[in-house]
């Protein structure tokens, strides 16, 4: 007699039978985990940790039932089930926020370098506009000098202007009066106390006093030109000075702007790595008695396990059901990566192994092992997806399940026939199907009946006479 633990920890939404339910209560409990009408026999009664809180794990108590039936083991193995789906999803979870909190941790170092090439173009900006302000003031201090050299120029110009307007209009009244000449005039001299020559000097001073009046107006023009002309490069400098001084300041404010919203973002950052931390630790808390608590349902299955097969081992007895006639549902070479019940892969993932896994390439075909009808579709999009279809061999149901597709062809009720193409194969980690418990692209077989998992290497052909043809 073949003695197994009866398990039903297929992947997700997969539950043990009721032994004594009928057939569509079984359907039901392997895809909810509930009978008709019951209510659930476990819910986990996590409670969040306070963030302050020190969390100290506990190891939470799980009854034994005092005469343990198969019934009983078929209950606890809900209980598991529910037990590591949540820890599943706390893990995941779990996984989401350490990988958000590296991204932000990422986000926050590239904020805090960008703050820093952010200080100090600023520093230079204001330095620039520093330099820039002593700059405009020298120049305006000059401009400011130039204007009143003009001023006193102008003034000295116009003085000069009129004195020599004067003086050329009391020469012209004498030269017109006594007549004009380089040499003596008669009048004048027949009239005046002066001697010749005295007039004739008078003559030449008088002109020569007018060559100096005429050359200092031309010398007053010349020196207005010249200030005129550092006047306009005062203006053009200072302008100029101006518009990089406005640029720098504009640009310093700009500096100034993208600075503030990086401090928000950084502290916006900051905040929610703080809250995430949190759920972190709230997490690691639960992770950390969802373990315990499936430790404790392990031990005690295993002792109810025991009792009864010291008890009533017939009752454990599942008929392995020889003469069924599978065929394999991959295409030639067939590689096993993972045996029914593989100690390695419970090692690994802490989970017993309820089928074959059979390593194939992602998007492979996948047929029908035998005739049926579609029984559950699950399209869990980028969680867990798989097929199940129902079977009737020698007179009674059995089931063969496809797990981690990322394809599915088929319908709930549609017929199949042996070999027919049913779904593409998945389980590459992050892909549609492939779900959280997936070690790589391969498609997860696993066959069961009303009283627990079957290995499917017994139904199948055998692996080396499929290979050898």
């Amino acid at each position: 007699m073949k003695q197994i633990l009866i398990l039903l920890i297929l992947l997700p939404n997969i539950a043990f039978a009721n032994l004594k339910s009928d057939l569509n209560t079984i359907i039901d409990w392997f895809y909810t985990g509930k009978e008709e009408g019951s209510e659930d026999l476990y819910t986990p009664d996590f409670e969040p940790v306070p963030d302050s809180a020190e969390f100290e794990a506990q190891i939470p108590e799980v009854l034994i039932p005092e005469n343990p039936t198969v019934q009983d083991l078929v209950d606890y193995r809900k209980q598991l089930f529910t037990e590591e789906a949540l820890l599943e999803e706390i893990e995941s979870e779990l996984r989401l926020y350490q990988s958000l909190n590296l991204e932000e941790q990422g986000v926050a170092t590239e904020v805090e370098n960008e703050l820093f090439l952010l200080e100090s173009q600023s520093q230079d900006y204001k330095e620039q506009i520093k330099i820039s302000e002593s700059t405009l003031n020298y120049i305006d201090r000059k401009l400011e000098l130039l204007t009143r050299e003009k001023s006193r120029l102008r003034v000295a110009y116009t003085i000069a202007e009129e004195d020599l307007k004067k003086f050329m209009l009391r020469r012209y009244i004498q030269r017109s009066s006594f007549g004009g000449g380089d040499g003596i005039n008669v009048i004048k001299w027949i009239f005046s106390d002066k001697s010749a020559s005295q007039i004739i000097e008078e003559e030449k001073q008088s002109r020569l006093k007018e060559e100096q009046k005429q050359k200092l107006i031309k010398q007053l023009w010349e020196i207005k030109n010249i200030m005129d002309q550092k006047e306009k490069e005062m203006a053009f400098l200072y302008a100029r000075q101006n518009r990089l001084d406005a640029d720098a300041k504009y640009r310093y404010a700009h500096l100034q702007g993208m600075t503030g919203d990086r401090e928000t973002k950084l502290d916006s950052v900051s905040q929610s790595k703080k809250q995430r931390d949190s759920d972190i630790k709230i997490l690691k808390a639960q992770q950390v008695q969802s373990t315990l608590k499936i430790q404790e349902i392990r031990t005690v299955l295993d002792k109810i396990q025991t009792q009864i097969e010291s008890e009533n081992p017939e009752l454990l007895d599942v008929n392995t059901l020889e003469q069924v006639s599978f065929v394999w549902p991959v295409a030639e070479p067939i590689t096993i990566s993972a045996v029914f019940h593989d100690e390695v892969y419970e090692a690994s993932l802490g989970k017993v192994h309820e089928g074959v896994d059979i390593a194939i390439e992602q998007g492979s075909d996948i047929y029908a092992v035998a005739d049926g009808i579609v029984e559950k579709v699950e399209d869990g999009g980028f969680g867990y997806s798989f097929v199940t279809i129902k079977h009737e061999q020698e007179g009674r149901a059995i089931y063969s399940l496809y797990g981690h597709v990322s394809q599915i062809l088929v319908r709930e009720g549609q017929q199949i026939y042996q070999a027919e193409l049913i779904a593409k194969s998945g389980g590459t980690p992050g892909t549609e199907g492939a779900g959280y418990w997936t070690t790589g692209a391969h498609l997860h077989l696993a066959t069961f009946t009303d009283q627990g998992f079957l290995d499917p290497m017994e139904l199948l052909p055998d692996l080396t006479e499929v290979q050898s043809e």
